[in-house]
């Protein structure tokens, strides 16, 4: 793997001075705003999205892609909701009336009650 200097990324002097500017205002006590209609962000929540970002930007330099169905917003979320159902019919026995996720479907679909 080749040893990247500043020069040869693109913007990447400009990108982290604008995080070392945010962190020093978040630890002022202004809130950073990412993206419009969010929360603003503290220290803490901007050096995780500093960290995802990173995280992400590595990730596509080395080729790897997170996109499909299963990275999706809805996806998750539909599939943490799911596991919540089952956590509750396991510990409380809780009715189950839908699992929306094919795969947790496919391994849960017998709790699954059709009953009213």
């Amino acid at each position: 793997m080749a040893n990247y200097t500043r020069e040869q990324i693109e913007h990447a002097g400009w990108y982290v001075r604008s995080y070392r500017t945010a962190i020093a205002k978040a630890r002022e006590g202004v809130g950073i705003q990412m993206h419009r209609g969010d929360t603003p962000l503290n220290e803490t929540g901007l050096r995780k999205e500093f960290i995802a970002a990173l995280f992400t930007r590595i990730d596509r330099k080395a080729g790897i892609q997170h996109t499909g169905r299963k990275w999706a917003y809805i996806y998750q979320t539909e599939q943490m909701r799911d596991c919540q159902l089952i956590r509750d019919h396991a510990q409380w026995r809780r009715a189950v009336h839908q699992i929306m996720t094919p795969e947790l479907r496919t391994r849960f679909g017998h709790i699954i009650t059709t009953a009213d």
